[in-house]
C-alpha cells in the first residue's frame, strides 16, 4: 500500500525515505548459471514459505506443474516445474458466453471493459477476428508497441494507461485485460515471478481464454509462456492478488533445482 502525505517545503526536507529490501519486492537471486530462458525446454523451481497455506496458491497452469509439495514444522514446500509449450490446437470463439467466464469478463476498479475508449481501441486492433487467440496475439502485440515501459509509484487503470502510454508490468496488466474483455475474451490477472537474467523479480502478467487459459505477458508480447513465468496466483482484479504478496514477502525463497536445455535441431 502506497501513502501519499501533503508536506510543506520545510518539512519535506526532514522527510525520511524508506528503502524496500529485495524480499519485499519479491527479488530473489539466482544462484546457479543458467542459459537464457528461450534455451531452456524445463525449469524446476523449489519455493519454500511460511505460514501460508497451500489452498491460496494456483500453482497449476498452461506452462506450469505442481510435481511436489511438502509441510514440516509451519515450512511449506512446493517444486514447480515450468517448461516451454506450443500453442497449436487451441481455438475458441469472441465472444466469450459461458456462465462460467462472466466472471472474467466483468468490470473492476481498475479492469475497465466497459470504457469507451477501451472498446473503441480494441475493436480497431481486433477488426473482425472471431478467432479468439489471434485477438489476443493483436492485442498483446499492439500494448507492447504502444506502451513505454517505466516505474511509477501509482496503478493506473486500463482507460489511465491507454491516455497516458506508460507504466510498469501491472500497468501493462490493467489495459491488456480492459482491451481483451471489452472484446469478449475472458481475461484474468497473474501474480508472481519473471526470471530477468540472474534473478527473479516479482512480476504481473495476464491470463487469457483462447480454449485453454494461456499466460499472455504484453510487456513483453509473449504469449504462451515458458521458462520465465512462475505464477503463484490468479484473479479477477488487480487487487485481489495483493494479500497473497503481501504474506509472501515474510517467508518464501527461492531456487532453482534442475533444468533442461532445448535439444539441438
Amino acid at each position: 500500500q502506497l501513502i501519499m502525505v501533503r508536506r510543506s517545503a520545510d518539512e519535506s526536507q526532514k522527510t525520511t525515505h524508506r528503502t524496500m529490501n529485495g524480499r519485499e519486492v519479491l527479488v530473489f537471486p539466482v544462484e546457479q548459471s543458467l542459459p537464457p530462458p528461450e534455451s531452456l525446454r524445463e525449469l524446476n523451481v523449489r519455493m519454500t514459505w511460511r505460514d501460508i497455506p497451500f489452498e491460496r496458491f494456483e500453482l497449476q497452469g498452461w506452462h506450469q506443474t505442481l510435481i511436489s509439495r511438502s509441510t514440516a514444522a509451519g515450512q511449506h514446500k512446493a517444486v514447480v516445474r515450468l517448461r516451454q509449450r506450443d500453442l497449436p490446437g487451441l481455438s475458441a470463439i469472441r465472444p466469450a458466453s459461458a456462465p462460467d467466464m462472466q466472471r472474467w469478463l466483468g468490470t473492476t476498479d481498475l479492469i475497465k471493459p466497459d470504457d469507451d475508449r477501451i472498446r473503441e481501441t480494441a475493436q480497431r486492433i481486433a477488426g473482425q477476428q472471431r478467432d479468439a487467440l489471434k485477438a489476443v496475439q493483436a492485442l498483446s502485440r499492439w500494448v507492447f508497441e504502444n506502451v513505454e515501459g517505466r516505474l511509477i509509484a501509482e496503478t493506473l487503470s486500463g482507460p489511465e494507461v491507454l491516455k497516458r502510454k506508460v507504466g510498469k508490468c501491472s500497468e501493462y496488466a490493467t489495459l491488456f485485460a480492459s482491451l481483451a474483455r471489452s472484446i469478449g475474451i475472458p481475461t484474468r490477472v497473474a501474480l508472481g515471478e519473471r526470471l530477468v537474467g540472474n534473478q527473479w523479480m516479482g512480476h504481473m502478467w495476464n491470463e487469457a481464454y483462447v480454449g485453454d487459459w494461456i499466460p499472455v505477458d504484453a510487456s513483453a508480447n509473449q504469449i504462451g509462456g515458458g521458462c520465465d513465468l512462475l505464477k503463484f496466483i490468479h484473479s479477477d482484479s488487480v487487487h485481489g492478488t495483493q494479500p497473497l504478496r503481501w504474506d509472501l514477502t515474510n517467508s518464501l525463497e527461492l531456487q532453482v533445482e534442475s533444468f533442461e536445455r532445448v535439444a539441438p535441431r
